[in-house]
């Protein structure tokens, strides 16, 4: 078998129609999301092309969402979750989800 080289043009606009062909069923995703009892939500420091960003990930039994962001605030957990979440909410102790309005809430200890 030959090797070939594959173009940065062609990763890009490949990476932007997988994008577009899944685009619905993330949304799909994130609005179930709000209907499960349980999610267990972490963000973490993520560099892309040398700037920090954060990789928020939003999972439960048989389940995970990943999204890419600029920040770590509250504002990328609501843009998710909404204002509110009816469920049980597993973090750890960062101040974002701390006074966020749950039916319940579960700090998980890292060590």
């Amino acid at each position: 078998m030959g090797v070939g080289e594959i173009g940065l043009g062609t990763i890009a606009v490949t990476n932007e129609r997988v994008a577009a062909s899944i685009e619905a069923k993330v949304a799909e995703l994130a609005e179930w999301i709000k209907d499960q009892p349980q999610v267990q939500v972490d963000e973490t420091p993520w560099l892309v092309k040398g700037v920090k960003e954060w990789l928020w990930s939003f999972s439960g039994e048989g389940y995970a969402l990943y999204r890419g962001a600029d920040t770590r605030s509250r504002a990328e957990l609501e843009s998710v979750l909404g204002q509110s979440y009816d469920g049980v909410l597993c973090s750890d102790d960062y101040s974002v989800y701390n006074g966020y309005a749950v039916e319940r809430q579960q700090n998980v200890l890292l060590t």
